[in-house]
């Protein structure tokens, strides 16, 4: 079967050596339950400003424990800890910026989300509305912003043009941290390391995951090293933990990807070939009466159609030609292509032959 989606795979069937780990424990260092990764990739290249965790969920939950200046704090647990003499601020239930679904008080793909203490989440009703951050800020007791740069899960909604450039410049007038969950977005799936980078824009924290590991179960949480600082020395606790953290095989294969990128220089191959797909989707869909939008960017594009069950045929007919897509958005009318970065240029053409034939008859 021809994969399309590969949303969790750089590399593909052909990337054997993105699998070995050339390099083992030597590569953790730090405390227990509180490991690093040594290495200069990315924007954050001190060896204290990543933390490796089990899977996405565990850096974008890391990622909220930093707010403000240290003294507002956000946790993914019943309680969070922060401020002078570990002060307990109650109520921080699970945040969850990815796709909206899992947010506390927040509506389907509000995915800019402003914790406080005492009240979970406060939501931004109109996401890609930088004046809604910016209301939702003036009480004084949030810590950060956290945003996903492209919603994914939400339905592959590219946000309106500065407008994580304007999150930027809120977020240093409050006084507060601008975190991306680019779990779904970085390591190239939009053409570039991160998002973001497409405005010039570098947050405090991002939130790292699927494709780090080529497949394999690993994410991080990478940052400014003044703001990861912030957790303070371990004396031998765990400071901040979960099951595998810090697993050696999985930061083995964060490296291995993280080379495979650069050597095959897929980043760059994926900014050209999606923007060629996406202006072929949509010349050749202009017309078409179920199709109500073409969107994204690199290899992360979406097709929304005029209902989900127009979206669920599409959907079982490329499936019994081989073809894997998913369904995005709410309810699901959303066409999901992110293919495996390093997929085939002729495999590229073929599936974008077969969406264009089903979107249309």
């Amino acid at each position: 079967m021809n994969g399309w989606n590969g949303d969790d795979t750089i590399y593909g069937f052909g990337g054997d050596d993105v699998l070995v780990g050339r390099r083992g424990i030597d590569l953790v260092v730090g405390g227990p339950g509180d490991d690093y990764v040594t290495g200069s990739h990315g924007p954050y290249p001190d060896d204290d400003g990543v933390s490796y965790g089990g899977d996405g969920n565990d850096r974008v939950s890391g990622g909220t424990a930093y707010g403000g200046d240290g003294d507002d704090i956000m946790w993914g647990a019943p309680e969070a800890y922060g401020g002078p003499g570990n002060d307990v601020i109650r109520g921080g239930r699970y945040i969850d910026a990815g796709a909206g679904d899992d947010i506390v008080n927040a509506d389907f793909g509000d995915s800019t989300i402003f914790g406080g203490p005492g009240n979970d989440v406060i939501r931004a009703d109109r996401w890609g509305d930088a004046d809604a951050a910016r209301d939702a800020l003036r009480g004084g007791d949030c810590g950060a912003i956290l945003v996903e740069p492209i919603q994914g899960r939400g339905g592959i909604r590219t946000p309106p043009a500065g407008f994580l450039g304007d999150l930027r410049r809120i977020a240093d007038e409050a006084s507060v941290l601008l975190i991306a969950d680019e779990v779904y977005t970085g390591l190239g799936r939009t053409g570039h390391w991160l998002a973001c980078e497409a405005e010039g824009v570098l947050p405090d924290v991002v939130a790292l995951g699927k494709a780090l590991g080529g497949g394999f179960p690993i994410s991080a949480c990478a940052g400014r090293p003044e703001v990861m600082r912030r957790w303070g020395a371990s004396s031998g606790e765990a400071l901040h933990t979960s099951t595998h953290q810090g697993n050696p095989v999985g930061c083995a294969m964060a490296l291995a990807v993280l080379e495979v990128l650069e050597r095959e220089q897929l980043i760059e191959r994926v900014r050209t070939a999606g923007a060629a797909a996406l202006e072929r989707l949509e010349r050749d869909l202009a017309g078409c009466p179920s199709v109500v939008e073409v969107r994204g960017r690199g290899f992360m594009i979406g097709i929304e159609l005029d209902s989900p069950a127009s979206a669920l045929r599409v959907i079982e007919a490329a499936l019994r030609s081989g073809w894997i897509l998913i369904g995005e958005s709410e309810d699901l009318r959303v066409l999901s292509l992110t293919p495996a970065l390093s997929i085939p240029d002729s495999l590229l053409e073929s599936g974008l032959d077969r969406i264009v034939e089903l979107c249309g008859s």
